[in-house]
């Protein structure tokens, strides 16, 4: 509970300062405790606890090489390295949700992938999401959605860096295809 409450926040943190472009270091406590106090829970909820935890979360961030304190002109901002938008892009690949439109166009989107061995934690990653979007699995390397996820599954393939390992094909019918209708809810 404890980690998920503050990679949460992490990723809060990582949004911010996304968002801000460059993000002042010494305006983020006072403007972003505001919108992250609602996170912290329980007796804890005291005046200095939101400054600490955001101060924690820099530089745990920091640690890990996901933001940069960059000096310009006397200022200080906080910027995200690449490192930083890969792993912010992930966060928000989690939260995709595929628009189911109110008819079906009778077509299906097969989503086929070879990526190899060496590249076995992006093959899981692509699996993973795939399932947390509600892809059927018809092999380990095939999955069908009936819906144009054509934009999400773009967005798969650029955020692990598969955009030749992974396509996408559209097509009407395939054998037993029925029992996936009926799993759908298309008939």
């Amino acid at each position: 509970m404890e980690r998920a409450r503050k990679t949460e926040f992490a990723r809060t943190v990582l949004s911010v300062i996304a968002v801000a472009g460059m993000l002042s270091a010494v305006a983020l406590a006072p403007n972003v405790v505001g919108a992250l106090a609602p996170m912290l829970v329980g007796d804890r909820r005291k005046d200095w606890y939101p400054n600490y935890c955001v101060n924690r979360s820099i530089r745990r961030l920091r640690a890990r090489g996901l933001i940069v304190l960059v000096r310009r002109g006397g200022a200080a901002f906080y910027q995200l390295t690449p490192e930083g938008e890969e792993l912010l892009f992930k966060y928000r690949l989690k939260e995709i949700k595929i628009k189911v439109p109110r008819r079906w166009d009778k077509r299906w989107r097969l989503v086929v992938f070879d990526v190899r061995e060496k590249l076995k934690y992006l093959r899981d990653q692509a699996r993973e999401t795939l399932e947390q979007l509600g892809f059927h699995r018809l092999q380990d390397s095939v999955w069908i959605y009936p819906h144009d996820c054509s934009d999400v599954i773009e967005l798969l393939r650029t955020s692990l860096g598969l955009r030749q390992d992974i396509l996408c094909i559209s097509c009407d019918r395939f054998p037993q295809d029925v029992p996936l209708m009926i799993k759908f809810g298309l008939q």
